[in-house]
């Protein structure tokens, strides 16, 4: 489960001066991803399923190259870190750490939670090295700084009611469950907005009039 040992070809990074994650790099023979080691690079605020969230991370790169710091979330929870879970939604992208950075807590990356994610526990993982390649995936060598696995807990959409039809759509195609997850949330309403907006689409749309808003 998420390659994190070196019969897997889980990440491994040769520790140098001047290259880490937070305040000191924790080493580990061959990780096991549950162990969950003393990982203080980075911060988290809440994650909810549908809603942006916020984290911060603290890097030193003081060995005279750029660096590059690269991110992935197990928001479907199969056990996989995919570079379509890099945060990025569509492909990985990779950020520049300057040699000058010493011990700095770089601005606060925000990041879209889908509406689809799996609520309860799953896990981040980041990864830096002078090596743009050795980091553009989440398993591999690198021949320098760190990696860095958290558990992380995804919390429900707060703001969302069951869907009181047993269909995805009525008989006239229509239905304030417009995603089809089996809640009406603020997901839905962006998404009629979204429809409105949109002009090759009509102008109008019509929702069912017996049924009850949530």
């Amino acid at each position: 489960k998420y390659a994190s040992r070196a019969a897997n070809d889980g990440p491994r990074h040769t520790v140098v001066d001047g290259l880490r994650l937070g305040v000191a790099v924790s080493t580990d023979a061959d990780a096991r991803l549950p162990d969950a080691d003393n990982d203080d690079g980075v911060t988290f605020t809440q994650l909810f399923s549908a809603f942006n969230t916020s984290f911060t991370v603290t890097v030193t790169n003081t060995t005279g190259s750029v660096a590059y710091l690269s991110y992935w979330f197990d928001y479907n929870s199969d056990g996989v870190f995919s570079n379509i879970e890099s945060g990025q939604n569509a492909s990985l992208l990779q950020f520049a750490i300057p040699s000058s950075a010493n011990a700095v807590t770089l601005p606060a990356f925000t990041t879209l939670v889908p509406a689809t994610a799996a609520a309860g526990t799953t896990y981040a993982r980041f990864r830096l090295s002078t090596s743009r390649e050795a980091v553009a995936n989440p398993t591999g060598a690198a021949s320098d700084g760190e990696v860095e696995d958290y558990a992380i807990n995804i919390l429900p959409n707060p703001y969302k009611n069951p869907s009181n039809i047993s269909t995805v759509k009525d008989a006239a195609g229509n239905n304030l469950d417009v995603n089809a997850d089996g809640s009406v949330s603020p997901i839905d309403v962006l998404q009629v907005i979204s429809y409105l907006n949109n002009p090759l689409k009509p102008r109008q749309l019509t929702l069912p009039v017996n049924q009850p808003l949530p």
